[in-house]
């Protein structure tokens, strides 16, 4: 049961994120380098490229990619 209520806050959280950007209420601003790479399935790059570039913790970054 936790795991699927921590996959479903997951989802929730990515859902937020979108919504979020798109309304431009404040979502990280996601250079068109990172939107590619996540967009052509290559998330985990994304995710690396993305925390080099902002230094943000893993869970920041994959939440951000995962939200594109």
């Amino acid at each position: 049961m936790t795991g699927d209520v921590e996959r479903r806050l997951t989802e929730i959280e990515a859902q937020l994120a979108r919504v979020s950007e798109r309304l431009a209420l404040g979502g990280p601003v996601v250079p068109d380098e990172i939107v590619a790479l996540a967009r052509s399935g290559r998330r985990l790059e994304a995710i690396q490229r993305y925390r080099a570039l902002t230094n943000a913790t893993i869970e920041e970054a994959r939440l951000v990619v995962m939200a594109l």
